[in-house]
């Protein structure tokens, strides 16, 4: 099983803070459990149609999500 996720960084649902203030990541989490997982940026370019990937659409989808992260 491979996980896609929109934004790898994001906390899982639930989770406690630890004494640094961070809470656990879905990367994190799949990664602490033997599952491979890619993110937008990440997937491989044979799984997906690269061309997408340089699309306009695809930019401002990915400029929304670096504003909402800061």
């Amino acid at each position: 099983m491979v996980f896609l996720f929109a934004n790898p960084s994001a906390p899982m649902p639930g989770a406690k803070r630890r004494k640094d203030g961070t809470k656990r990541s879905h990367g994190e989490w799949a990664g602490a459990n033997g599952f491979r997982w890619y993110s937008e940026d990440s997937i491989p370019d044979h799984w997906i149609d690269a061309k997408a990937r340089d699309s306009d659409e695809y930019r401002k989808r990915n400029d929304k999500l670096k504003v909402k992260m800061q």
